[in-house]
């Protein structure tokens, strides 16, 4: 089953009970993992994801020295994945990051080794609506020939204004880049030497204020600092950077985040035993000075990968993870300080490589375990309480490195390295976690129906994440699902039909009615003893052909089938065969072809035709007869062959070919469910019922009537004796011999 929820089986009770009271609701929930997309099927490592305005999910990742990215459009699944860097004879390419914009313009970076053996920062573009990543037109953004460079990190806002960092290390001094530029527009980059410094993390908001944090030793003691570039300034010829916090302990890991005003939060990890820090940045020009802030988590050692995020309203969420278990804590806007931790799991989850991102009211933090190597993930919305925990990661798989990204619209997607059972490959997979209902595009009812007639009903649906799954309540007690059902009221009246469209999370769209007016079902003819009959088609496909002097009908307003559909050509004096519908009224000596099909007649069992018998024939082609002084209707069995010619002479010598060839044994049977005076008539004999379930076959050795239920009265026309069959039994009436 392609995902959690494909309706049509065990979740169809589900939708049936909440069909007329859900619609419009939310189920919002982490989707199962599923493969994102693998390129050289080598070792996964350093995946990033990045979701734009319109909910299409772009991923980067190193896969055996090659850089691998790839898109998944709405609703879509991953493409192949494109190489934008094959690492090249000097070396490899490796730890790519990517950004969008809102309208779906792409960046990504990564750092490779050129011809001359030096490491470089290269950057490639998607432009919103083309096919793949320009390599062609993949620019150098380092200028140096350096000996080293660290991983580069990318941050783009909606408007496509864009933030790049990196450590390099130019000669004997090292340095931290920053780069400004635009998902559309060129990158200015600039360098200072620093002492020290570690790979920088970088931030920017949607009015563009942009910063970059990274430790470095500040006058001879460890530290962490920053750049911050306000709002529209343009980079200085020579960065200038900012102490963010300067103490005498070991400092690890930092993060930033800012706030729609511009101010900005970095976290790290401080000390020796790894305690989560942070300190605060008012926004405006620079240089500002960083106010250290209390410690997050108190008394917590062992601080794994602190996480920061401003969240709508410029409140700040931290996560961490140290003793052990998961942390956050929450600094409303405004405030001095962090408030107290709240704590997420028990000692046993080892939280580590979290990944936090916060958009549009929704926050999303993932991270993998160490203790039982899997990727779990909680969201919360509007600042209120994080929901549950989810496991992201099926039994039988480990995970690690995780990465998470919110859409505009509440959505998020995940993405981590899958370390699958042994004897498979590692994978890049993904999980979504799908916030929003999908869209009924379309719904279509008729606005007349006529019952016992089944009527047409059509709808159409979209979703970010599935497949939508379209609902029906008909609005006479029954369901259906599907984007085309057809659904036949069985009396008159006005009915409301409501369509929901519900995604694999189980969110419901908005519902949609329609007024269906039911009219009754158009008179039935009586049936007139010995003169005419009523037949329908109850199943497949059943032909009837009427003789040339019947009366115009329902019948003959139909176009005749092709030639090669009745399993016989009509005898003379009968018209071509045409499809028989519902309650055809059609004369006495008709033929039926229920050769592929089942066919149901009603015959008049009295003068007036208000009393009726019914029988059901298949399996064969037969004429009708009945007088009318009688209410016995026999059925003659037709085609089948040439009994005359080819059961006398079974085989014949083939002129000039000195061969025999069997000519194909002629053979015709019909099955009966009858309730009435009914007969079958075979070539030797005849079967008189008044209801039962029988056979009657004809070859060259005889006419065999087998019974199913009750009993029959098998007429030997050879042996002019009658015989009674009872159910499980039959009898064969042979030809005389000759």
């Amino acid at each position: 089953m392609p995902r959690v929820l494909r309706l049509i089986s065990a979740c169809a009770l589900a939708l049936a009970a909440a069909l007329l009271s859900a619609a419009g609701a939310s189920a919002a929930s982490w989707l199962p993992m599923s493969t994102a997309a693998n390129g050289t099927n080598g070792h996964i490592g350093t995946p990033r994801v990045a979701v734009d305005n319109a909910g299409n999910v772009y991923a980067s990742w190193t896969e055996s020295g090659f850089v691998e990215v790839s898109k998944r459009p709405v609703g879509g699944v991953f493409e192949t994945p494109q190489t934008v860097d094959p690492g090249g004879a000097n070396g490899v390419a490796d730890v790519p990051d990517i950004g969008v914009d809102g309208a779906g313009n792409a960046v990504v970076v990564w750092r490779t080794h050129n011809n001359a053996g030096g490491t470089v920062v290269m950057l490639a573009k998607r432009a919103a609506g083309a096919a793949s990543f320009d390599v062609a037109g993949a620019t150098r953004l380092s200028t140096g020939n350096d000996l080293s460079v660290g991983p580069p990190r990318i941050a783009v806002n909606p408007a496509g204004e864009a933030i790049v960092a990196f450590e390099s290390n130019p000669t004997s001094s090292f340095a931290i880049n920053v780069a400004l530029g635009s998902t559309t527009g060129g990158f200015t980059l600039r360098s200072n030497t620093d002492t020290n410094p570690g790979d920088p993390a970088v931030a920017i908001n949607d009015a563009g204020d942009a910063a970059a944090v990274f430790t470095a030793t500040v006058v001879s003691v460890p530290g962490v600092r920053a750049f911050y570039r306000v709002r529209g300034a343009a980079l200085p010829a020579t960065l200038q950077f900012e102490t963010v916090d300067g103490t005498n302990t070991a400092k690890a890991d930092p993060t930033v985040s800012l706030d729609s005003a511009g101010r900005a939060v970095a976290v790290w990890a401080d000390g020796s035993v790894g305690q989560p820090a942070a300190g605060s940045r008012p926004a405006g020009a620079t240089p500002q000075t960083w106010t250290r802030l209390d410690d997050l988590g108190k008394t917590s050692t062992g601080g794994m990968t602190p996480r920061v995020a401003f969240e709508t309203g410029d409140g700040a969420l931290a996560a961490w993870g140290s003793d052990s278990v998961l942390q956050t804590s929450f600094r409303p806007a405004g405030a001095t300080q962090f408030g107290t931790p709240q704590i997420h799991t028990d000692q046993t989850e080892l939280p580590t490589d979290l990944a936090l991102d916060s958009t549009a009211g929704t926050t999303a933090l993932a991270w993998s375990t160490q203790h039982t190597d899997q990727v779990r993930a909680m969201v919360r919305t509007g600042g209120g309480a994080f929901g549950p925990i989810q496991t992201l990661t099926p039994s039988g798989h480990g995970a690690s490195q995780p990465d998470v990204d919110v859409a505009p619209n509440g959505n998020a997607a995940a993405v981590w390295v899958d370390s699958s059972p042994i004897d498979q490959n590692e994978r890049l997979v993904t999980s979504e976690y799908d916030a929003i209902a999908p869209t009924l595009v379309t719904s279509q009812a008729p606005d007349t129906a006529t019952a016992g007639s089944p009527a047409a009903f059509s709808a159409s649906a979209t979703d970010d994440w599935s497949v939508p799954t379209i609902g029906w309540d008909f609005g006479d007690g029954t369901i259906g699902f599907g984007t085309i059902p057809s659904h036949t009221y069985t009396a008159a009246g006005t009915y409301v039909v409501k369509t929901v469209a519900v995604d694999d999370a189980g969110n419901f769209s908005t519902e949609a009615t329609h007024t269906v007016t039911v009219s009754p079902p158009p008179p039935v003819d009586l049936p007139t003893r010995g003169v005419d009959f009523n037949a329908s088609s109850v199943s497949g496909k059943v032909l009837v052909s009427v003789p040339k002097n019947a009366p115009a009908g329902r019948v003959l307003a139909r176009r005749p089938v092709a030639r090669i559909t009745a399993a016989i050509p009509p005898p003379a004096g009968y018209r071509s065969f045409r499809l028989l519908g519902k309650d055809d009224n059609i004369p006495v000596g008709s033929i039926l072809d229920a050769t592929h099909g089942v066919s149901s007649i009603t015959m008049a069992s009295n003068k007036t035709g208000t009393a009726t018998q019914k029988g059901q024939f298949s399996l064969g082609v037969f004429t009708t007869k009945q007088s009318k002084s009688s209410p016995l209707t026999t059925a003659s069995m037709l085609g089948g062959g040439n009994f005359k010619r080819d059961c006398k002479n079974g085989k014949r010598r083939l002129s000039g070919a000195g061969v025999t060839a069997a000519r194909r044994r002629p053979s015709r049977r019909l099955f009966a469910n009858v309730k009435g005076r009914f007969r079958t008539r075979g070539r030797h004999s005849t079967a008189t019922v008044r209801g039962t379930k029988y056979l009657v076959k004809d070859s060259c050795s005889g006419t065999t009537t087998k019974v199913a239920r009750g009993s029959v009265v098998v007429h030997d026309l050879v042996k002019h004796k009658s015989h009674i069959v009872k159910a499980g039994h039959s009898y064969t009436a042979r030809p005389l011999s000759r």
